[in-house]
């Protein structure tokens, strides 16, 4: 049995990030499209392309940036992983960002590989069983949550599984007001980006047999954030290399926009 069968989750707004950078690396990846806007219906078909003769299959979303190495260090981890869903991303953005933060810098600081806890909560990279696909399919299918990650999520948790977190994230997302979620009201913001985004360096020192730090959910502690509003009208380009408004003067930022960081322009 092969260890290991990929699938690109993907939408035609990022057909240049797909051909242009992620097929290169998941050289034998199947891209599922989007057909109709509909995250579950391309999150459902992206989880059944799986390979049975595979022990795990992978799906990478559109728009993951992927830590050097990364199926050999994937398939290096999920040695070390009983059976149940392993997400390689671990987000800033809320709700469940801001009160896992300590939890990931225990983890780093302990040097701990893995957290266990429920999920998956982030979609851009996560490896699952594949004996268990068809069934959590079924069950999905059911449900009328629109995010494909949290629908594995209330799978999962109806199943009594728990969900293994990277540590480091073998992911990351793209960001900035040029490339903004295709979700609605998610738009820009700079929380949408990993928690500890794996380097050359932080990879060398991971020991993935070592002991996963398990944290039940409820012990997360919650913190909210202040939403902030733009003092002035913040301006961006879109894909055709357009100057665009992104934000009018007074309208409210998402959780953790930062403009020095978005190098957006202003007038």
């Amino acid at each position: 049995m092969k260890q290991l069968s990929v699938a690109i989750m993907a939408h035609k707004k990022r057909k240049r990030h797909v051909d242009g950078y992620l097929k290169p690396l998941l050289l034998n990846a199947t891209v599922v499209w989007d057909r109709k806007n509909d995250r579950w219906d391309t999150g459902r078909r992206s989880l059944l392309a799986f390979d049975p003769n595979a022990k795990w299959h992978l799906v990478v979303q559109d728009d993951a940036l992927l830590c050097p190495r990364f199926l050999a260090t994937v398939c290096k981890a999920l040695k070390h992983v009983p059976d149940v869903p392993v997400a390689f991303y671990v987000g800033k953005a809320a709700p469940h960002g801001p009160g896992i933060r300590r939890t990931v810098q225990r983890a780093l600081d302990e040097g701990r590989p893995w957290i266990v806890t429920r999920g998956p909560l982030w979609g851009p990279a996560v490896a699952t069983p594949t004996k268990m696909i068809d069934e959590m399919v079924s069950a999905c299918d059911l449900s009328t949550t629109p995010n494909y990650d949290l629908r594995m999520a209330e799978y999962h948790a109806s199943q009594g599984h728990s969900c293994w977190y990277s540590i480091p994230n073998l992911v990351d997302h793209r960001r900035g007001l040029t490339e903004p979620s295709l979700v609605p009201g998610r738009g820009a913001s700079k929380a949408r980006t990993s928690q500890c985004f794996a380097t050359e360096e932080l990879l060398d020192d991971v020991d993935w047999s070592a002991k996963p730090l398990s944290v039940p959910a409820a012990d997360w502690r919650r913190v909210r954030a202040k939403p902030t509003r733009a003092t002035k009208r913040i301006y961006a380009m879109n894909e055709r290399g357009q100057r665009v408004l992104a934000f009018a003067k007074g309208a409210k930022l998402l959780f953790g926009f930062d403009l020095e960081t978005e190098k957006s322009s202003a007038g």
